[in-house]
């Protein structure tokens, strides 16, 4: 009995470890309360049962993907000031995302495809 209960247990984690994933990959997605306001409930909510039945891996996959976009975007918008260049070289390094925000992206291609 006690080894149900503590099966039970786990799978309630894992559920909320997923939910939890889900949760900060639409707070990554949408960065902005201007963003938030132009999609509906419904959107999010659709968005949030299509992640739902993805493997929690595939939605840190996804977030991963956001975060490369965002430093992309960042590095777009401070491309023309040197002077952080080197703050980003130290974002880099403390994020260990191996040259994302300076545009040195290597790796392997993600299949992340957004349906907002």
């Amino acid at each position: 009995m006690e080894e149900a209960h503590s099966l039970v247990e786990k799978t309630d984690l894992a559920k909320m470890v997923h939910e939890a994933i889900i949760d900060l990959y639409l707070q990554v997605k949408i960065r902005s309360n201007d963003e938030i306001d132009m999609f509906e409930q419904d959107q999010l909510s659709n968005e949030r049962d299509r992640l739902s039945k993805l493997g929690s891996l595939t939605v840190l996959d996804y977030i991963r993907t956001s975060i490369e976009i965002l430093m992309q975007m960042k590095l777009e918008e401070e491309k023309n000031d040197p002077n952080k260049k080197d703050h980003l070289k130290d974002l880099n390094r403390l994020l260990g995302m191996g040259g994302v925000a300076t545009g040195e992206i290597t790796g392997r291609a993600s299949e992340f495809t957004s349906t907002f």
